[in-house]
């Protein structure tokens, strides 16, 4: 599995690590698997005594309203973070420049920071939303909001839940939620290739070769799937080798007073 990528640079006289932490409906990779990369990761860091900073969600502002998939992942984002860091958490809107009025992406926005399902309850706990002009001044006036952030970084609620489950990701919050989702999609999948066997085994001939492909790749699906969930019962302990490797080659040499950031897009 890739670890995460990430770039170091200086702001205020600090050492900031900025990890590109791709979102949860990242197209090229499932949910269960960026979980499982971000869950390595943190607990390698964890086990070095070194916490994230901050986080920063990225979302466009342009474009139709939020949809359900959409508020299914700030769900999960949230329980990655806990709302006891939810003070860490920058929510920043971006593509600003597409909108025909400014006072359309402004709406959007309040009404995303009030709705509960939507933003309001990352905010209601110290959460910041804030316009991001998609440059480098922004960017960095973004990180310099969690610069300036008094607390001191403290585990967010996936590294406590997992060291209180023996480092088992599907017993941890996000990992009950990715699982439900999984059993969701998995029961859909095995209703859809029984259809599918139903009408071969009655086809003499015409679509026979149409529908085994059909088969062929509800089974693949299928097996993906199981995949998932095998992936995520597993420990991390089971992992060892790969937490070493993420927290030296990949991130480099971190010290306690490096401020680390998460970004999701």
């Amino acid at each position: 599995m890739a670890g995460i990528p990430c770039c170091t640079y200086k702001q205020n006289g600090k050492k900031i690590t900025l990890l590109d932490t791709p979102g949860f409906d990242d197209a090229s990779r499932s949910s269960a698997e960026i979980l499982e990369n971000i869950a390595n990761f943190l607990s390698g860091i964890g086990d070095q005594g070194i916490y994230l900073s901050g986080i920063i969600l990225l979302q466009p502002i342009q474009g139709v309203e939020m949809q359900g998939s959409e508020k299914k992942l700030i769900r999960l984002i949230e329980d990655v973070v806990g709302k006891d860091n939810f003070e860490r958490v920058i929510l920043a809107t971006t593509q600003w420049n597409k909108l025909k009025s400014k006072k359309e992406g402004l709406s959007k926005q309040e009404k995303w920071k009030a709705e509960k399902n939507c933003w309001g309850g990352m905010v209601e706990h110290g959460a910041q939303v804030v316009k991001h002009d998609d440059n480098k001044s922004s960017a960095r006036k973004i990180v310099g909001m969690i610069l300036d952030i008094k607390t001191p970084p403290a585990p967010l609620q996936l590294q406590l839940e997992l060291a209180a489950n023996q480092f088992a990701i599907a017993s941890t919050t996000a990992g009950i939620r990715i699982m439900e989702e999984l059993d969701k999609s998995t029961k859909n999948l095995v209703g859809k290739l029984n259809l599918a066997r139903e009408k071969q085994s009655e086809t003499v001939n015409g679509h026979g070769s149409q529908l085994q492909d059909e088969v062929d790749n509800l089974q693949d699906k299928f097996k993906k799937l199981q995949d998932e969930i095998n992936n995520l019962q597993d420990g991390i302990d089971n992992q060892q080798k790969q937490r070493e490797k993420l927290k030296s080659a990949k991130v480099g040499k971190l010290t306690l007073s490096d401020r680390l950031l998460m970004k999701f897009f």
